[in-house]
């Protein structure tokens, strides 16, 4: 295949903030503000909302959907595998009401189903991830569904061990309507050196999330320093041998970026997201 790089241009880099309830302290509006302030040129595309509890994240997640559609702003949402049907088509119905608050469709994340052995790991994910592309599809649903690799976790130690990309690939060819989201920090928290997708992988790629590991933290931030110089190389290695122009979201926990107040810490977070840009425009 022969990838046309001048099709790539580095402002087509769709730079999301990753929020979830940790951030409910901070009104919406107040977001799109530190924004507006902080960021002239115009490197934050977008907010990717995590959504565990529904009874805590309608209210907050509905602004944050129609501001994006009033900034003209790019809306994921980031939902989680439940054991019970029921509940995982209530958060379908509410992603399906988000889309319409923001106006277009809408990337809807989800990550695999895990258990204390790998096959069956598999076997209850492709039937999780079955019934909610079937759901979507009899509801006529505006969401694409975007399975997420994971790091793996260590057996030895008692813990499930979780589902990498690899184990997707099976998945991703049986439901032609699935999409891919590559998470380049679970990968380097498996110390896994990130490289260039083949196969389904690339076909399906929609989405990126993009952190490092460090403080016993898998989400943690990338700082645009001397020290994450190879992992930044890689991302832009990355997402130009996919020809790729979609949404990369920087999955950063809160909390690990400085600041006294929450509002500081998004603050740094978008300062976070420019000097990342200018590094990579640098290389």
């Amino acid at each position: 295949m022969n990838i046309n790089y001048k099709k790539i241009k580095r402002a087509e880099m769709n730079f999301l903030l990753s929020i979830n309830n940790k951030y409910f302290e901070i009104p919406p509006l107040k977001l799109f503000e530190i924004i507006e302030k902080a960021d002239s040129d115009h490197t934050i595309k977008g907010f990717e909302a995590g959504l565990k509890d529904l009874d805590q994240s309608v209210g907050y997640m509905t602004e944050i959907a129609s501001l994006c559609k009033q900034n003209g702003f790019i809306f994921n949402l980031h939902i989680f595998p439940l054991d019970y049907a029921e509940k995982n088509k209530q958060f379908l119905d509410y992603a399906n009401f988000l889309s319409k608050q923001y106006g277009s469709n809408v990337n809807t994340v989800v990550h695999s189903v895990n258990r204390h052995h790998k096959p069956t790991s598999i076997s209850l994910t492709e039937k999780y991830v079955g019934l909610l592309l079937e759901y979507v599809k009899d509801k006529k649903y505006d969401l694409n569904i975007s399975i997420e690799n994971l790091n793996i976790t260590s057996p030895e130690k008692g813990l499930m061990p979780r589902l990498q990309k690899e184990d997707l690939i099976g998945i991703l060819n049986k439901y032609p309507r699935l999409k891919f989201t590559y998470d380049i920090g679970h990968e380097v928290s498996d110390d896994i050196v990130p490289g260039e997708l083949t196969g389904v992988l690339a076909e399906r790629l929609n989405n990126i999330h993009f952190h490092t590991y460090g403080n016993n933290d898998d989400h943690y931030p990338v700082a645009s320093d001397e020290q994450n110089f190879d992992l930044i190389r890689q991302l832009k290695n990355i997402v130009e041998h996919a020809n790729y122009s979609g949404p990369i979201v920087l999955e950063y926990n809160i909390h690990e970026i400085d600041g006294e107040t929450l509002s500081e810490k998004f603050e740094n977070y978008v300062k976070l997201a420019i000097d990342l840009k200018k590094r990579i425009d640098k290389i």
